[in-house]
């Protein structure tokens, strides 16, 4: 399985350029633009399984490439691994909650900070205070309607990353 390192970066939101080709082979050997990176870096202790662990072992293997030289350090990156649905609601028994979840490479800390909205849009939000948990746990006094909310997660030195705008419509009882 190859890797081209230029477009995981920008896909990650980055514009940091390294280029070359990372290959990861089946035995786990990696090669580096042809190279053999040596076994120091091999990520060998992965038991992931789901998409959060696949992230976090690729965290680590950037963290041992760029200990070997391989790729440069940058700025930590958030990645929001799993969003909330839009949902419906009964008004008068609100029960549910919006969460997310996200890494960041390197070893900084997540925060989170939820908004809500009036329209479908992450920005110009209103800061919903003592909202910073992963978990958004929704009033449970909101009346008919359909209200908007989103998350920005930060970091220490990383770039803000905003959750999609999660959709909650709230049904007369």
């Amino acid at each position: 399985m190859g890797y081209n390192t230029k477009n995981y970066t920008e896909q990650g939101g980055e514009k940091t350029v390294i280029g070359g080709e990372l290959t990861i082979e089946k035995s786990g050997k990696l090669t580096f633009d042809g190279s053999e990176v040596s076994q120091a870096t091999f990520q060998s202790d992965s038991e992931a399984s789901s998409v959060a662990g696949i992230v976090s072992d690729f965290n680590k293997l950037l963290g041992k490439l760029r200990s070997a030289g391989v790729v440069f350090p940058e700025a930590p990156l958030i990645t929001i691994l799993i969003e909330p649905l839009d949902i419906t609601v009964t008004e008068g028994s609100i029960e549910e909650s919006l969460g997310l979840e996200a890494s960041v490479t390197g070893s900084g800390d997540l925060a989170y900070q939820w908004y809500s909205n009036t329209t479908e849009s992450d920005s110009g939000g209103t800061l919903i205070e003592d909202a910073t948990d992963p978990v958004f746990v929704l009033p449970t006094d909101i009346t008919a309607g359909t209200y908007y909310y989103y998350c920005v997660v930060s970091a220490e030195e990383a770039e803000n990353v905003t959750s999609r705008v999660i959709t909650v419509t709230v049904e007369e009882a």
